[in-house]
């Protein structure tokens, strides 16, 4: 009944409807993408979306808008969703809920308070500066930490060079000297060249690893 209502809405003769077990599959609840809008385009889709209000589309017909400006086929999917939704009788907070993650918690209490009070792009032009001013922290915040984070790569990289290629050069200076005579801090220095010139790829290939997860 779903199905016919939303294909007869969108124009559509309808003559047939039938499934299998792989549409089934592909669709069903657990399947659904958890993909989360990323704040800018967050913030795109929030101001594109009040002016179309604004202008006088229909909310459905506005999401259907939306669906062509995004390139990226899990937005599309989630505007897709959130539009047969729509058509099938659901309030624009329900059909945003039933995206997983993909909206803040934050801006679909707020879309709901405003289908209670009758205004949604007020409320929608709020959210848009609101996640902004998110974008904009979080931007400055990225900009401070460069800095420190090139000087500790370059702290990084210099002092293994100098482990790996000027350290040895004074191993035979210290060979003639009584090991015992060497301080604890001289020996950990040696040791560490040492390690360093036996281990340096494993501990790359390592460091390569851990960044790959961790991103």
């Amino acid at each position: 009944a779903e199905v016919y209502s939303f294909l007869k809405s969108e124009g559509n003769i309808v003559y047939e409807i039938k499934t299998d077990k792989w549409i089934n599959f592909a669709y069903s609840p657990h399947s659904s993408s958890a993909e989360r809008f990323k704040t800018k385009d967050l913030i795109f889709f929030i101001t594109q979306l009040s002016t179309y209000l604004k202008a006088g589309i229909s909310l459905s017909d506005s999401c259907k808008i939306l669906v062509k400006q995004f390139k990226q086929k899990n937005y599309q999917r989630i505007l897709k969703s959130i539009v047969y939704d729509l058509s099938v009788g659901l309030s624009f907070s329900e059909a945003m809920l039933k995206q997983e993650k993909a909206f803040p918690s934050i801006l679909i209490n707020m879309v709901k308070t405003a289908e209670m009070t009758g205004e949604l792009p007020e409320v929608l032009d709020d959210m848009e500066e609101y996640f902004t001013e998110i974008e904009s922290t979080r931007k400055a915040m990225v900009t401070a930490m460069i800095y420190p984070v090139i000087i500790f790569i370059i702290a990084i990289g210099v002092g293994t060079f100098i482990m790996l290629y000027v350290v040895p050069k004074f191993v035979d200076i210290y060979n003639t000297m009584d090991n015992s005579e060497l301080p604890w801090i001289t020996k950990f220095v040696l040791w560490l060249s040492d390690f360093l010139q036996n281990y340096i790829i494993f501990i790359g290939v390592g460091v390569i690893v851990l960044i790959l997860l961790f991103m």
